[in-house]
């Protein structure tokens, strides 16, 4: 898969990713979202404008630690019973994950943290900006 660029960030390895929380009497899908490929991150992160309303109802808060070595605490979605598929530009899945009870930190960005990479096989080419996940 091929890194994502715009004019004003590095090339950054991005994905889509695709949730249902199949915890409800119908299942509750997400809005699709992108996902920077953040090996930084402990946890996933969602946009919030992509959880529905109806998920919002189920947060718990938690304490982070942000970039700069500071903690707050943040509001975190509970997926009750999660299918998260990872989609690469082509719309092909590539990875899929069932988590239950997983929280999700609510941000204006989608990150792919370490709750999901370290269940996979990452293979990042700076150079050629390229990337793969298994």
């Amino acid at each position: 898969m091929n890194y994502t660029t715009s004019a004003t960030e590095p090339p950054y390895p991005e994905v889509r990713i695709k949730i249902t929380d199949r915890g409800w009497t119908t299942p509750l899908p997400y809005d699709v979202f992108e996902a920077m490929v953040d090996t930084g991150a402990s946890c996933t992160c969602v946009p919030e404008d992509k959880v529905p309303l109806r998920a919002k109802t189920v947060t718990t808060k938690k304490t982070v630690m942000l970039a700069d070595g500071s903690s707050a605490v943040r509001e975190f979605v509970i997926v009750r019973d999660a299918l998260l598929e990872v989609f690469d530009k082509t719309g092909k899945c590539v990875k899929t994950f069932s988590r239950t009870k997983m929280p999700l930190l609510m941000i204006p960005r989608g990150l792919m943290g370490r709750d999901l990479l370290n269940d996979c096989v990452c293979t990042f080419d700076g150079p050629s900006n390229f990337f793969d996940i298994t």
